[in-house]
């Protein structure tokens, strides 16, 4: 769903939640698309794999499907990353993370809009948003691993999975 005119932000903030979750970019309104069970399992993974992480080292929270609010003031955008790592300093009790997030995980679709996601991609980039975008997978899964304007790229399945974050 496209929102017919502009919205603002702060209009935007105040509509109720739809389901799949919505959007928001230079004024107007987009809905995620539907996940399916395979986008669900891997979403299952990762947090799975980031809680156990988190639970040794404390450095953060993992949260699926959190908003985050961030961007030049007057150009801010609200995207819902699939899962978001928010480190211990950085955490509020806000209703949403109004800052870039330290890391986003978005899990492709195969009905994913590309332009609008590769805008997003930047978007994250331009912002200091470490990245891990993953295909929709069965066994295993390249994972492409973002920061600045460097990616490395791995492949990996349950049982080589292994997760580091560095302190900022």
């Amino acid at each position: 769903m496209v929102a017919a005119s502009r919205v603002t932000l702060e209009l935007f903030l105040n509509m109720e939640e739809t389901e799949p979750y919505s959007e928001y970019a230079c004024g107007k309104v987009f809905a995620k698309p539907m996940p399916d069970r395979a986008h669900s399992t891997i979403q299952r993974f990762f947090v799975r794999v980031l809680c156990q992480f988190l639970e040794r080292t404390p450095l953060g929270e993992v949260f699926p499907e959190f908003r985050c609010v961030f961007g030049p003031s007057g150009r801010e955008r609200a995207f819902v990353p699939d899962l978001t790592y928010v480190a211990k300093e950085q955490l509020t009790a806000d209703r949403y993370h109004m800052a870039p997030p330290d890391l986003a995980i978005e899990i492709l679709s195969p009905d994913q809009n590309m332009s609008r996601f590769l805008d997003k991609i930047q978007f994250y980039l331009l912002n200091g948003v470490r990245l891990l975008l993953s295909p929709l997978a069965t066994r295993s899964t390249e994972v492409i691993c973002f920061q600045a304007f460097r990616f490395s790229s791995t492949r990996f399945s349950p049982s080589n999975a292994i997760f580091t974050f560095d302190r900022r």
